[in-house]
């Protein structure tokens, strides 16, 4: 399948918290292009064993292990390497996502990121995803707590010297 969007989330212990996020990711998927790319690094609390359970009932959701505590940024590297949507975002394992913001944050994006690429004028890009956010409260409020706004990238930009 041919995402445009993976969902990228390193996961350390705080199984609980991470079981939230993930639910409330995928009560939002419904068939959308998206796939969730999960690095444990290294967790002692069954995170691991979990996503393995989450992806044997969802095919989108793609699992990696870190034998040992790797740190974030390894983490983060491991995800890029897996990722195969043409667009990034970071999802803390303690981050939730409200009703409907996965849908909004998906059509946002995709029109910022066409606005963004054909442009290249960055102000045009930032004042149309502060437009469509403040029409949407429920969304802005995501927003404000997890700044989601901050976090998609085009896959493209990443590259990964051997």
């Amino acid at each position: 399948m041919n995402y445009k969007l993976s969902i990228l989330i390193p996961t350390y212990n705080r199984l609980d918290l991470f079981k939230e996020t993930l639910s409330s990711i995928l009560k939002q998927v419904n068939n959308e292009p998206v796939e969730i790319v999960i690095v444990d690094d290294g967790s002692t609390e069954r995170n691991y064993e979990y996503a393995l359970e989450i992806s044997k009932k969802y095919p989108f959701v793609k699992v990696q292990r870190h034998e040992k505590n790797l740190g974030v940024g390894q983490a983060r590297n491991t995800l890029l390497s897996q990722a195969k949507g043409e667009y990034l975002v970071f999802i803390d394992s303690d981050d939730l996502l409200m009703n409907g913001a996965l849908k909004k944050m998906l059509r946002t994006y995709l029109e910022l990121a066409k606005i963004a690429y054909k442009s290249e004028l960055y102000d045009k890009a930032k004042a149309y995803l502060r437009k469509n956010i403040e029409s949407y409260p429920e969304l802005r409020r995501s927003f404000q707590y997890f700044k989601l706004q901050t976090k998609i990238y085009f896959k493209k930009v990443f590259c990964h010297s051997q």
